[in-house]
């Protein structure tokens, strides 16, 4: 394939190079008869070039060409190998016992006409039995609800169970993909449908058109997380909401959902579900063997003769966190806390106390010359989560992705800086004093208070995609026409009727050949794998949309240098003119590049980074900062997205009480 391609590109500019010699040679028309020879050589290099990326755009090696859901399955398979490496529950080698308890879910309606039988009361499961053993038992037919305490690891089982369902998928094309989502960002007056579709354009980059299908043939298994991370006046509406997914006519095969067994107790509706499995504590013999295996028999017998501390650690979570922190934990004060809440948030102060030390030995600080000496201090760090944790708490979301950052993040009365910083960059970004002065004006009085990457420009085109961008152009051809008409009798001669069917024209075509590139050249599923990466995407796209418009670009400068100079057939053309064509033809395509290739998103997001960042609340370089709480294992990094280790750890850090 690569050889191939070097031949075409060769084939290409040994075509261009001939193009300019007869051009060359050719007796030109007395208007371009003074246009200088290296004109010629440049505009056909160019030309060639473009049609060799042209040309590419239709073609992908085979060793890349993979279809919408293979890129859903691998990002799935990523997150679930990301997530599971960085649980603290792998410190627990304990495989966690699991109990059916049939009295928490309501049968669902189609139910009664196949007959499912009903799991018996009370069955308990042994430690040898995996959570994808037991989900293809015949009583859960597909349909389960996972319960359990906080801490006790119901997350870690459904991604363990995702783990198992994902290599079912790589290896079966009929079975359905399976998608990890939370249900914390779900709002009332939303059908499940809506939020999934919303939620699988988010996480996984998949198109909402492309989602919308697949839930309508049923492709996808949806593993719903966090019902109990709902708002808490909604989380019924939710449940509700739920049951009408489950019982309508997009009903899935099979579906997951897992939730806080004390806040479920708490739910008017039942999910229409085939079963409940809890996940058991552990026992006290577990616990102890952990503890001795790890070589901290010690914090053994300080928890043993507490029975709340005793009940606390029988939790994975809570008990791996007791281990990290011993060096930082008192446990004479810890056995003074009052309440469970007082003795978790005790537990979590002593956790992010030790996690939050500077690590000299960390990958992403003082390992390269362009990489910060040393780590942010405890204190910059906690204030740096603590806000995070907040604006997630009220957003009501779990995932973090920056390029999700919104200028409502800011208060009130600092918008101005926004707008401010938005009109200077934007300005610099086109260029000119007046370009300035104008961003300046817009960025204060507009400021654009919506941020959206424009990430989706898939460099293939599929016989549809050239068929709409076709489409569009025909579209804004026809307007440029109308434009051009009234541009012309507007100016009351012939020439400007001319000139102004021209100019209407290739304006006509560059602005549909904008809109086609982005709005019909989307990818169905993007790979999202990287932090930040819908700005990345958002700053390539802008380039992309530049390249495909320059020639029409030019096209359009010199034309337009020509009526702003009154050229007559037969005057001597000077090679300033034709050397400005191409400068501002560059322009001209950076700025179509902006507005419509993604440039807008990167300059707005750029501004308020800046503001952020001189406000103290996220470091310069985010992606690296959230490295590193990875790293030392405050959050967990889901494709290009973060979340904090555990919900719990999210809602302390939250209530800043650290």
């Amino acid at each position: 394939m690569a050889n191939r391609r070097s031949v075409e590109l060769i084939a290409l500019l040994l075509s261009g190079i001939l193009l300019a010699f007869v051009v060359n040679q050719l007796t030109l028309p007395p208007w371009l008869a003074d246009v200088p020879d290296w004109f010629w050589w440049v505009l056909s290099i160019s030309l060639a070039i473009f049609l060799f990326w042209l040309q590419g755009l239709g073609q992908t090696a085979p060793a890349e060409a993979t279809t919408p859901r293979e890129v859903l399955l691998k990002q799935v398979d990523r997150e679930v190998t990301q997530r599971l490496a960085e649980s603290l529950h792998n410190e627990v080698l304990i495989q966690l016992g699991k109990q059916f308890d049939p009295t928490q879910v309501a049968p669902a309606i189609w139910q009664k006409e196949v007959h499912i039988p009903t799991p018996s009361n009370n069955r308990t499961y042994g430690s040898n039995e995996s959570i994808a053993d037991i989900f293809t038992h015949s009583e859960i037919d597909g349909r389960l609800l996972l319960l359990g305490n906080p801490g006790c690891g119901k997350t870690t089982t459904l991604v363990k169970l995702a783990e198992a369902l994902v290599n079912q998928a790589l290896a079966n094309n009929t079975t359905p993909m399976p998608v990890l989502l939370n249900l914390s960002s779900w709002q009332p007056k939303q059908s499940l449908v809506e939020w999934m579709v919303g939620d699988l354009n988010l996480k996984y980059g998949v198109s909402r058109a492309t989602g919308q299908r697949w839930l309508k043939d049923r492709a996808l298994l949806p593993l719903l997380d966090g019902l109990d991370e709902v708002a808490p006046s909604h989380q019924d509406a939710c449940a509700q909401a739920i049951n009408a997914y489950l019982n309508g006519e997009q009903q899935p095969l099979k579906v997951v959902v897992c939730c806080r067994a004390e806040d479920y107790t708490r739910f008017e509706t039942q999910l229409a579900l085939n079963a409940s499995l809890r996940i058991l504590p552990l026992s006290g013999s577990m616990v102890q063997q952990y503890l001795q295996d790890v070589g901290q028999i010690e914090l053994w017998e300080g928890v043993r003769h507490s029975p709340e501390l005793y009940e606390l650690v029988r939790a994975p979570l809570f008990l791996s966190m007791m281990v990290l922190a011993a060096k930082h934990l008192s446990l004479d004060r810890w056995q003074q806390c009052k309440t469970d809440a007082d003795r978790r948030r005790f537990l979590f102060e002593a956790y992010l106390t030790k996690a939050l030390q500077p690590d000299a030995e960390s990958r992403f600080y003082g390992k390269h010359w362009w990489q910060p000496k040393s780590p942010p201090s405890v204190g910059q760090a906690e204030a740096w989560l603590r806000w995070l944790a907040t604006q997630l708490e009220q957003r009501e979301r779990t995932e973090f992705y920056i390029e999700t950052l919104q200028p409502n993040y800011l208060d009130k009365a600092e918008h101005w800086k926004y707008r401010l910083s938005f009109g200077l960059i934007g300005g610099l970004s086109f260029g000119l004093v007046g370009g300035l002065i104008y961003g300046l004006i817009g960025g204060l009085i507009y400021g654009l208070d919506k941020i959206v990457p424009v990430e989706a420009i898939q460099i293939s085109m599929s016989r549809f995609t050239r068929r709409k961008i076709l489409e569009s152009l025909r579209q804004l051809l026809i307007y440029g026409l109308i434009g051009g008409l009234i541009y012309g009798l507007i100016g009351g001669l012939i020439y400007g009727l001319v000139y102004g069917l021209i100019y209407g024209l290739i304006y006509g075509l560059i602005y549909g050949l904008s809109f086609g590139l982005v709005y019909w050249l989307k990818a169905d599923v993007l790979n999202k794998t990287q932090p930040n990466q819908g700005i990345w995407n958002s700053f390539r796209n802008l380039w992309t949309v530049a390249i495909m418009v320059y020639p029409a670009g030019v096209t359009l400068c010199a034309l337009l240098l020509i009526l702003d100079a009154n050229f007559t057939p037969g005057e001597t053309v000077s090679e300033t003119f034709f050397l400005n064509s191409l400068i501002y033809g560059i322009r001209m395509t950076i700025c179509i590049g902006i507005i419509f290739g993604g440039g807008l998103a990167c300059i707005q997001h750029a501004s308020l980074r800046f503001v952020l960042w001189k406000q103290e609340v996220v470091p310069w370089n985010y992606a690296r900062f959230l490295q590193y709480m990875v790293e030392q294992r405050v959050m967990q990094q889901v494709g290009g997205g973060f979340r904090f280790l555990h919900d719990l750890l999210h809602k302390h850090l939250a209530e800043g009480e650290f």
